[in-house]
Formats: structure tokens, C-alpha cells, sequence
């Protein structure tokens, strides 16, 4: 019986390239979530060190400003405007804005965040655990509402004080008159500035803590409140900067009382105090402010004639 002799393979098939028939390494979507989880767990793992050593880096950092001016005199002239308002002019007793202004900005920071970070660790958790308030989350958001208190507290009877001290009170015209202003109190200057460094720390600590569900209608409203503080000290519109900061800060100081209340299970106190907020944010962002809103359209061609102005002499 003859024997069936087996066929050979082709020659191409022979000489196919091995590595062609080898597995790929791209990568599956298994890999690439767990590229993103250990970026956001390296990401976080940041943030987390920050906000558990905000004192300590503020207080670091501030030290290391005071250090620098002792003990290196030819620095002095720089590291002075960290400390001191800058462009003083000794004839009229005023200051001026300038680029400088951005130091002492970056100094208040500083100084708020380790005024927050004191506030909240040593007064304000206590004071929440005091009030029976036990869950860590709560304590938390009670001492945030709590500083946010003390801060527009300080802020808007300060900034309703240099409003009243002004020749524009009760008197929307003259927020206008007089442009380009650039001359300021040291006092006036310190508010505005401040209030900017606070709201770019403001900035700052909603992306290192834990985010909560606004946080990017919250991000976005302390972008456009640093941008209206940019456009109006640099345009030398302070005084309707002024104004607006007061209106604003008004509404924001009921609010965060009327949270407090809520924490501590003061219901009716609560009730109470988000009615004071309604009747603030009326009053406030839509009859005073539209106030203001009108007045630039009829105040504005007559206070401030249309042309080019000259910073410097304001002519």
C-alpha cells in the first residue's frame, strides 16, 4: 500500500516574519485608568500635604520674607514692598497703584492662609464641637462658614466705612468725577489689595480641598471677582470698585450666618436669617446695583468726557 507523503507548507508561509504574530502592548482601558487613578491619587496626595500644613508653610514662608530683609541689606529695597504699601507720594500723603502692589498682594496670601488655616484648627472646630456638632465633614464646613464670617464682616464694615467717609456717598456721580483717580489713602489702598489677596486664596484653597459639588460655578465667580478687582485698580476705578465690593460683600456675610444657624440646629434662627439674606440680596444686587449700572449710562458721558487721558497728570 503506498504511503500518502504529507505536504509541505509554502514557502511564504514559511518565511512569514515571526514578530508580525507576536501580541501587541497597546494599551487597554484597564491600563489607562489605572495611569489616572495613581496621577489623581499622586495629585491628591499633594493637595492633602498642603492643606495639613498650610500654618506651617505660611509661617515658613513669612520667616524666610524676614529673614531675607535682616540679614541682606542690599535686598532691602525689594523685600521692603512685601511688608509696606509702595508708591507713597510724601507731598500729598497719598499712594498710588503700581506693579510693585503685587508683592504686598502675594504677602496677604500668605497671611491668609495661615490666619485661616489658625482660625479654623484652634477656634473654630472647637467652637463647632461646642455647639455639638461631632462629624468631622460638618465641623469642617462649619468652620469654613465661620471664617467666611469673620472675614466679610471685617471687610464690609470697612469698605462701608471708606464708602461713607467718601465724597461719592449718596452721591453716584461722583464715583466718576475726577477721572483718572489714582491717588488713595493708605487705608483704602490696604482694603483693595487685601481684598484681592484674599479672593486669589480663595482661588487657591477650593483646588487643594476636598471639591464639593459648585465647584466650578464657585471657581468661576472668584475668576471674574479678581479679574473686576484687576480692570478696576488698574484702570483707576476704585471708587465704584468700592461700592460694588460693598454691595457684594453684604449678601455674603448673611449667608454663611444663616448656614452657622443651620449647623447648630437653630432652625427658626435659620429661617430668620435666610429671609435677612433675601431681602440683603434684593436689596443689594438688584436695586443698588442697578443703581450703579445706571449711572453709567447717565453719569459717565458727563463725569467722564470721552477722549485720552494721561495717567501721570490726569489731563
Amino acid at each position: 500500500m503506498a504511503s500518502v507523503a504529507s505536504n509541505p507548507a509554502p514557502a511564504h508561509a514559511q518565511s512569514f516574519p515571526q514578530h508580525l504574530n507576536m501580541p501587541t502592548c497597546n494599551p487597554t482601558p484597564q491600563t489607562k485608568k489605572r495611569s489616572k487613578r495613581k496621577h489623581e491619587s499622586l495629585s491628591s496626595s499633594l493637595c492633602a500635604t498642603l492643606v495639613e500644613h498650610q500654618l506651617g508653610l505660611s509661617i515658613n514662608v513669612l520667616m524666610l520674607l524676614v529673614l531675607t530683609h535682616v540679614c541682606f541689606p542690599s535686598l532691602r529695597s525689594s523685600t521692603i514692598q512685601y511688608f509696606t504699601l509702595s508708591y507713597y507720594d510724601a507731598q500729598t500723603g497719598l499712594y498710588n497703584p503700581g506693579w510693585q502692589d503685587l508683592k504686598f498682594v502675594s504677602l496677604c496670601i500668605i497671611v491668609f492662609t495661615g490666619l485661616r488655616a489658625a482660625a479654623m484648627d484652634y477656634a473654630l472646630v472647637p467652637m463647632a464641637r461646642k455647639c455639638g456638632i461631632h462629624k468631622k465633614k460638618a465641623t469642617v464646613r462649619f468652620a469654613e462658614q465661620a471664617w467666611l464670617v469673620l472675614y466679610y464682616a471685617a471687610f464690609w464694615f470697612l469698605g462701608t466705612y471708606l464708602v461713607y467717609e467718601s465724597p461719592y456717598f449718596n452721591n453716584l456721580p461722583a464715583m466718576w468725577s475726577a477721572f483718572p483717580t489714582r491717588s488713595m489713602t493708605g487705608l483704602f489702598k490696604l482694603y483693595y489689595l487685601a481684598q484681592f489677596g484674599f479672593w486669589l486664596q480663595q482661588i487657591m484653597v477650593i483646588n487643594i480641598e476636598e471639591r464639593r459639588k459648585d465647584h466650578w460655578q464657585m471657581f468661576t465667580h472668584h475668576i471674574i471677582t479678581c479679574l473686576l478687582l484687576i480692570g478696576s485698580y488698574g484702570y483707576y476705578q476704585t471708587k465704584v470698585g468700592n461700592v460694588i465690593l460693598c454691595l457684594m460683600d453684604v449678601v455674603d456675610l448673611v449667608f454663611p450666618i444663616a448656614k452657622l444657624l443651620k449647623y447648630i440646629g437653630m432652625q427658626t434662627a435659620c429661617d430668620i436669617a435666610f429671609g435677612v439674606f433675601m431681602l440683603s440680596w434684593f436689596v443689594a444686587r438688584h436695586v443698588f446695583y442697578l443703581a450703579v449700572c445706571w449711572s453709567i449710562y447717565a453719569d459717565v458721558p458727563v463725569e467722564m468726557p470721552y477722549g485720552c487721558y494721561n495717567a501721570v497728570t490726569g489731563a
